[in-house]
């Protein structure tokens, strides 16, 4: 419903169309309002795992390698993690899925179902270097047109991330928040990734992951999925099978959901005076908070 949305300008004039959640801003999916309104009591199972993450931060590579482990499997899955998606989908939707669910939500963690901290899921929690993700949803919103409706240039998206005007809000707080509610619950197991480490030793992260949510998956299968998850190899799968509806939401009807998948893509970006002013920013925002950033690359 067109009503679910707002649209925002950078100062270079162009809109990109969001939804705005009580003064933050999330996907542009159409009922998404609704289906946020219902979602703190949603009802979840002892064995659903979620994985809370900032838009573009590997959420998609995540869910694959957990549903591999999950069914204990190397073989690809036939469709993406949007299809358990707190936001895009319906709970009757949802509940159709089979046991263990990989839920997985780009929503602050305010907006976490009260019944998932009732009965102590588990949640795999995936922060990525946020100069990253900016340049990763620049192009996901150019690209993903039927939803977005962008077609700026980087200086400007650069302008909406800095203020917190895209898909999840301001990163700044949308990682101190995460780091509040998980200070807050103790007792919910958590397992904390960094897309970086993940990039430079996937099969060490497998195991964690596996090891994490009590998957019992030999060596020679998680060697497997290590294999079938690196970047290329999802890529081709996800794109070979993807259904022509899904193609066609996409700029010019190429599916482009896995842009490059590497650390370090920001340099190629960012202007020096936006790095000067990014750091400035990050300095004044992290200050005395638990915010752990891998700046490495």
């Amino acid at each position: 419903m067109e009503d679910d949305f707002v649209t925002v300008t950078d100062p270079e004039g162009f809109t990109l169309r969001l939804t705005e959640l009580d003064g933050v801003y999330a996907s542009p999916f159409p009922g998404i309002k609704e289906r946020v309104k219902k979602l703190k009591t949603f009802k979840c199972r002892d064995d659903d795992i979620l994985i809370l993450a900032f838009a573009k931060s590997g959420t998609h590579w995540t869910w694959e390698i957990a549903h591999m482990l999950s069914r204990n499997t190397t073989e690809h899955i036939v469709g993406e993690k949007s299809e358990q998606f707190l936001e895009a989908q319906d709970a009757q939707d949802l509940e159709a899925h089979k046991s263990p669910r990989i839920l997985n939500t780009h929503l602050r963690p305010e907006r976490i179902p009260d019944d998932f901290i009732r009965r102590k899921c588990k949640i795999i929690y995936i922060q990525r270097n946020p100069k990253d993700v900016f340049v990763s949803l620049y192009n996901h919103c150019k690209n993903l047109e039927q939803y977005y409706r962008y077609s700026g240039n980087f200086s400007g998206f650069f302008e909406l991330a800095l203020e917190g005007k895209v898909e999840s809000g301001n990163w700044f707080e949308y990682a101190k928040l995460c780091e509040k509610f998980l200070k807050a619950h103790p007792d919910v197991p958590v397992l904390r990734l960094h897309y970086e480490d993940m990039k430079m030793n996937l099969l060490e992260h497998v195991k964690k992951i596996a090891e994490f949510c009590n998957f019992s998956v030999s060596a020679k299968t998680m060697a497997g999925i290590a294999e079938a998850c690196t970047f290329s190899n999802m890529r081709k799968f996800k794109v070979d099978t993807v259904n022509p509806d899904r193609q066609s939401r996409w700029k010019d009807g190429r599916y482009n959901m896995y842009r490059k998948g590497v650390s370090g893509d920001w340099k190629n970006w960012f202007t020096v005076a936006q790095n000067e002013r990014f750091e400035a920013e990050s300095r004044k925002q992290l200050e005395g908070s638990d915010v752990c950033v891998k700046w490495a690359n």
